[in-house]
């Protein structure tokens, strides 16, 4: 119901004060703008609504909704921690759409699909430093990979270079070698250096949160996409001839005839899967090429589902390999929900944000002081770790402009006031937590200018948001003033059944109880007992699914009884795989409902009385003043508009609660 009225809801909007006023409502002035854009865009090739009536009855609708808004903004509404959340969480998928961002998933999730398609070898030379590391810091990391950069480009050997300098623990046994990868098994920044890099060259400094990597691609290759395979195996000690021999004896015993399934059971000392015929998950190719370089090679040599590899050796043992199937990359459109959810989650889309603010900074014309920055870092000190830090250096200092955008300075002092409004006790290097409060600090920011302008220069996001806005405090006002009242008011209730009894008439009625089960046995058991003139004991009446007391039905209210004759007495009848007994008690004559019968029909009711009440009310509490000469223009300019509307297929009626 509530996303039912934000998508019905449309804008309110004031364009400017030379547009032509419609009505007000207090002190809210709605334009003809407004209204004839808020017509047009829930009437939609509905021509035969662009007519006076037609317009005249939109607008009566229309004023009633501002009535309820206003009252929703007079009660605060709009301030409230959940009216907050809620419209924030419209907004951020409102901005995504125009911005351009609502994409992002969609394009990274073809990117990395792209990228599965293909394998890449790749060694890497790794320096560390921390994200949060201080600029000094990085510098001094980012000039000495680029040092050594230079020595490969001058000739020396990557892997004998990794050995030396590289900071990564497996590189003095690899030469920083790791193998083939795919998209999702490396970081993101990693990932895309070695897939943008030709093979045989070495890349720029790639910076991820473990520090700076150089990376050098060996060679790439189409993906064989994932095997299943299932496996026996026999441990060995040394080299432990009887393994072997064993190994080659079910190898014969397979070729004789023998079932793999017996065998693997039988034998196999892999004992997390011989029960199950020693299915392994799905691999591809580089999964075991440091572990079971042999056992991966001859896993992938099988050519067709059942074919069995030679006796294979690894550190493990001995392994015959069986060929369950191969599963080929599947395609975007099969693989995009999937890689949708995983790139939302993934670093990938962190990055996809830093690339942003950066544009939005560049855009903006951002300017650093970078001495001011500095020295305010400097002045980190160990309270950022209690949370509890204050500015305590020079006084000049606090009224310094650390940067500028969009030709607005931002002073050291505004600053001051975020991070004491946002610092939180946690671990880290006091002047690197104070640099990344600053850089959230000119996120937030550029954040807001970019709202701003968006804002200020979009005229279908502002109504947009308009709509979302008022849509939601509609929703709460009404639930508050009129549904849960209605809801609740057990008392009113029954005072508005009474007044108006005669509203509430009903035709033939049966007082009948139902029992279903899906079970035929349970209910032969039980109907065999009926008409034997036994009842059914509470253990009987417990097979039943459903079993529901005695009551009154019309026609029309329940299925089940429909399909019933309407004599008293116990009946049977089988619905959709379902079957029912049914025991009608008594017949009833047409009469008055009573309030049980009636009180969903009396709670509708009466929600529209308290609904037509508070109007009146608000009507009291708010004056309306439609201008009757801009009302005859609107009308004039609609209706002739309609006159131009080809109409077109049938579409849901959009309409004003």
């Amino acid at each position: 119901m509530r996303t039912l009225i934000i998508l019905l809801l449309s804008s309110a909007l004031a364009f400017g004060q030379n547009e032509a006023i419609l009505f007000t409502v207090g002190e809210e002035k709605v334009t003809a703008r407004e209204f004839e854009y808020l017509f047009r865009k829930n009437h939609q090739n509905r021509p035969s609504e662009f007519s006076k009536a037609g317009v005249g009855n939109y607008l009566d609708l229309y004023i009633k909704f501002k009535l309820k808004v206003k009252e929703a903004y007079r009660q605060g509404l709009d301030t409230t921690k959940a009216f907050q959340k809620e419209f924030d969480g419209y907004k951020k998928d409102i901005r995504k759409s125009f911005e351009g961002t609502a994409d992002d998933a969609d394009r990274l999730a073809e990117e990395a699909h792209g990228r599965m398609g293909y394998e890449v070898r790749a060694s890497h030379i790794l320096f560390r430093c921390d994200p949060d590391a201080p600029p000094s810091d990085t510098l001094a990391v980012l000039k000495r990979i680029e040092g050594v950069k230079k020595r490969i480009l001058a000739g020396e050997d990557f892997g004998t270079v990794a050995r030396q300098v590289s900071e990564d623990p497996s590189a003095a046994s690899n030469g920083g070698d790791l193998g083939y990868f795919s998209a999702f098994e490396m970081v993101y920044p990693f990932e895309s250096a070695a897939y943008n890099t030709p093979v045989g060259t070495v890349s720029d400094p790639v910076r991820t949160r473990f520090g700076y990597h150089l990376v050098k691609v060996i060679d790439k290759r189409p993906s064989a996409g994932e095997i299943e395979i299932a496996h026996i195996m026999i441990r060995k000690n040394g080299e432990d001839p009887a393994a072997r021999e064993k190994i080659f004896d079910l190898a014969e015993k397979l070729k004789a005839g023998s079932k793999w399934e017996d065998l693997c059971r039988e034998n196999s000392d892999d004992f997390s899967n011989r029960d199950s015929g020693g299915k392994l998950p799905p691999f591809r190719k580089g999964t075991y090429a440091q572990s079971a370089p042999l056992f991966e090679e001859a896993a992938f040599s099988l050519k067709n589902p059942g074919e069995v590899t030679d006796p294979v050796q690894t550190t493990y043992g001995w392994h015959l390999i069986r060929l369950e199937r191969k599963i080929p990359v599947a395609s975007f459109a099969e693989m995009k929900p999937t890689l949708v959810r995983r790139v939302s989650k993934d670093e990938r889309m962190m990055y996809t944000g830093i690339r942003r603010i950066e544009h939005l900074k560049k855009s903006f014309g951002y300017t650093e002081n970078r001495q001011a920055t500095d020295l305010l870092v400097a002045l980190a000190d160990s309270s950022m770790l209690q949370g509890t830090w204050s500015y305590r250096g020079d006084p000049q200092l606090y009224d310094q402009v650390l940067f500028t955008m969009a030709g607005k300075s931002f002073k050291t002092n505004d600053f001051v006031d975020f991070v004491t409004a946002v610092q939180a006790p946690g671990p880290g290097e006091p002047p690197a937590l104070m640099r990344q409060l600053y850089n959230g600090y000119v996120a937030m920011q550029a954040d807001q200018l970019s709202e701003e302008k968006l804002l200020r220069e979009n005229e279908d996001y502002r109504m947009l948001l308009q709509e979302y806005r008022e849509g939601i405090l509609l929703f709460s006002i009404m639930e508050a003033e009129v549904w849960n009242k209605a809801s609740a008011d057990t008392a009113g209730q029954r005072k508005f059944f009474l007044e108006h009894r005669d509203q509430y008439k009903a035709s033939d009625r049966v007082r009948a109880k139902i029992l279903g089960t899906n079970d035929e046995q349970a209910f032969k058991a039980a109907w065999e007992k009926i008409n034997n003139g036994d009842s059914l004991l509470a253990s009987g009446v417990r097979k039943f699914r459903t079993v529901s007391d005695y009551r009154l039905y019309e026609r029309g209210y329940s299925k089940v009884v429909d399909a019933v004759p309407w004599v008293l007495g116990v009946h049977s009848v089988t619905l959709d795989k379902m079957f029912y007994i049914v025991d009608i008690k008594s017949l009833v004559q047409p009469g008055l409902k009573s309030l049980d019968e009636a009180r969903a029909s009396v709670i509708s009711d009466y929600q529209d009385k308290l609904e037509a009440d508070w109007l009146e009310m608000l009507k009291t509490r708010f004056t309306v003043s439609l201008n009757k000469r801009v009302k005859n223009s609107v009308i004039k300019n609609l209706v002739s508009e309609g006159k131009n509307i080809a109409p077109k297929s049938p579409q849901t009626n959009l309409t004003l609660p």
